[in-house]
């Protein structure tokens, strides 16, 4: 399964961006989708480091929904822009990613909780973002 995880995460923006539309809290539906996959990573039994592939995870999903963000750029600013969210958001995606990830360590079923507290992260990222770009 964690081979299997990146290309997940690559399509991962694609599959819960109809989801948005109808329930519009993306740092709900995306940590909760993140979250699914991190527990496939964490329930399979492959000797790789899981860490580094929740990492890869969060890299990939930020790059893909970079790319679907890339088909409205023109309604908020040019390239430079693109490359400046997708700066950001692999940052936000790689750490939230990992606290999903980190209480699993003790126990699977603490993946709840990561899921809330990378929930909660993401929430503040984008009203920070949404509040110093409007001023």
């Amino acid at each position: 399964m964690v081979l299997l995880a990146p290309l997940l995460a690559l399509a991962l923006p694609f599959l819960v961006w109809p989801i948005e539309l109808f329930f519009p809290y993306p740092h709900i539906v995306e940590e909760i989708a993140k979250g699914i996959l991190i527990y496939l990573i964490v329930a399979s039994a492959d000797k790789v480091n899981k860490i580094a592939a929740v990492a890869v995870v969060g890299v990939l999903f930020a790059l893909s929904e970079s790319v679907l963000y890339l088909f409205n750029i023109y309604l908020v600013g040019t390239s430079a822009t693109l490359l400046q969210r997708f700066a950001v958001t692999t940052g936000l995606h790689v750490v939230t990613s990992l606290v999903i990830f980190l209480p699993t360590i003790k126990s699977k079923k603490l993946i709840v909780l990561g899921v809330v507290l990378a929930g909660i992260i993401h929430y503040y990222f984008n009203f920070y973002i949404k509040t110093s770009v409007l001023l």
